[in-house]
């Protein structure tokens, strides 16, 4: 599950919690700027935080330099193991980010995804 997210100007970084058991797993993120006309998958890595119920992973999805004001990313999060494949859609929906510049300034200066 998202259990957390950063949005800049720049990249989205994530963190997933995973609470299953077995240790052959690949978790990340698969995400698209085009409302799923392509889309592309990215591995999540480990992060070693001893005292945590289940482990934690994160990624990061670098944005394109120049985004149209209208522009948006969704995502959703997997879990791929000898048990199956799990998804993590925001209930069917995608986590779903807009950009957006504020109003009177520049985009390249101020602007940055918010969740809609």
């Amino acid at each position: 599950c998202l259990e957390k997210i950063t949005i800049t100007q720049f990249d989205v970084r994530g963190q997933i919690r995973v609470f299953s058991g077995g240790s052959a797993r690949e978790v990340g993120v698969r995400y698209t700027f085009n409302d799923w006309l392509s889309c592309v998958d990215a591995q999540a890595l480990a992060v070693d935080e001893p005292g945590i119920v289940g482990e934690r992973f994160s990624f990061t999805v670098y944005t394109p330099p120049f985004m149209d004001p209208s522009s948006a990313v969704h995502f959703a999060l997997y879990l791929r193991s000898e048990d199956g494949e799990f998804w993590d859609n925001n209930q069917g929906q995608n986590y779903s980010l807009r950009y957006r510049c504020l109003p009177g300034t520049t985009p390249f200066v101020s602007a940055a995804f918010h969740a809609i």
